[in-house]
């Protein structure tokens, strides 16, 4: 395994972890009989201030769909019309050498 694919587990690992303590906390609040409001703020919050670029870049996304083939460059081989292996007698002769 790579150091990628370790730090990636062992974030998610650490995700995970985070998740049950928190759904722990949930319900031990819930027995208790006292609120989740702010538990369920804190899952909302925007910690790095960075919920207004990605609302921006995703309506950027939504609004500019450009040229989608943009970095398509034709080849020769996109039609098979130009290709001398496909005209009549080319198959003809293939068929009758096989």
């Amino acid at each position: 395994m790579s150091k990628s694919q370790v730090s990636s587990i062992a974030a998610q690992d650490l995700l995970v972890e985070v998740e049950r303590e928190t759904q722990r906390e949930r319900e031990q609040r819930k027995r208790a009989g006292l609120d989740t409001k702010d538990i369920n703020r804190e899952d909302e919050e925007d910690y790095m201030g960075i919920m207004p670029l990605i609302e921006k870049l995703e309506k950027e996304k939504l609004n500019d769909t450009g040229d989608l083939n943009l970095y398509d460059e034709p080849t020769d081989s996109d039609s098979d019309e130009d290709d001398e292996r496909f005209t009549p007698d080319a198959i003809k002769k293939r068929f009758d050498e096989f």
